[in-house]
């Protein structure tokens, strides 16, 4: 049982409602008998740094790329974490049934069992390594993610996505990549999704396979350069099959390298992060979550 948390609260998260959540439940916690320290982010890196600078549980309000920030500042240190999913695709919390009621959050700090998930990492030419607790990807939705970044402009919703899907889809030349596993090459593709979960876009799934805790990285790379042929993976991956298409493959593995003769974009947990080359890895069990019993 634990008699403090903090609390890391992304305000414009769920398009807008992480303040308002917060405030209830630090109200309610703190009407249990239970101190909280709360913070509030003003810019991208906020949550990273506070993560870093705490040495109780942390409370974490907000989307994925929140509680990536999160990850990042912990540094492999054993701060168990409680997520309260206000994002927009909130992938982790939908692969382990996390609640949004005050009450189970509560039982979670007090009575709580902790479960230690696998840290996915990256690292590039020029950009420093970092974690990632649900997935990876690259190609077609990184560059949709990487102009999302470029047109946000405060709060976000589901359908904000609309025009950087248009225009992806007008515009994206599908350029090829080279995977390799485990020192293998296994083979060239336009998009891969590199999943530490199930979840895809908070409602598909892609990594079918995928455990968070079994030390391993799932990969589903998509070999098509058409927009025809990204139509037909869409309507697969509606129907849960995205594997039937014969130019989609399968893989598993412990280290991924990627390579490409032009710049792809990639995003970690919902949020752009840069271009290949990359080098994938994973570290098993380094992240305490609290889950119900």
């Amino acid at each position: 049982m634990y008699q403090q948390v903090k609390i890391i609260i992304n305000p414009i998260s769920g398009a807008g409602k992480g303040i308002h959540e917060g405030s209830f439940l630090r109200n309610y916690l703190e009407k249990e008998g239970i101190r909280v320290f709360p913070f509030i982010t003003k810019k991208t890196g906020d949550a990273q740094q506070e993560a870093s600078d705490t040495n109780f549980p942390i409370i974490v309000i907000g989307g994925d790329g929140t509680v990536n920030e999160v990850v990042n500042g912990l540094g492999g240190r054993s701060i168990p974490l409680i997520i309260f999913p206000v994002g927009t695709a909130n992938l982790l919390s939908k692969e382990v049934g996390l609640s949004k009621n005050f009450q189970d959050i509560k039982n979670l700090i007090q009575y709580g069992k902790i479960r230690l998930f696998d840290t996915g990492y990256i690292q590039g030419n020029t950009q420093r390594q970092r974690r990632f607790l649900s997935l990876a990807s690259l190609g077609f939705d990184a560059e949709i993610t990487r102009l999302m970044m470029h047109k946000r402009n405060g709060l976000i919703h589901p359908y904000s996505y609309l025009m950087p899907i248009w225009q992806v889809l007008k515009e994206y030349s599908f350029p090829f990549f080279t995977m390799f596993i485990d020192d293998r090459f296994v083979a060239k593709g336009t998009t891969a999704i590199i999943g530490n979960i199930k979840k895809y876009g908070g409602y598909f799934s892609i990594t079918k396979q995928a455990k968070p805790d079994d030390g391993l990285l799932d990969v589903c790379i998509f070999q098509g350069r058409s927009r025809l042929d990204y139509f037909r993976y869409f309507l697969s991956i509606l129907l849960h099959c995205p594997t039937v298409n014969h130019d989609v493959q399968y893989f598993k593995g412990k280290k991924i390298k990627i390579i490409s003769n032009k710049p792809i974009p990639v995003e970690l947990d919902g949020d752009f992060w840069g271009y290949t080359p990359i080098t994938c890895g994973v570290t098993p069990r380094t992240i305490p979550l609290l889950l119900a019993k």
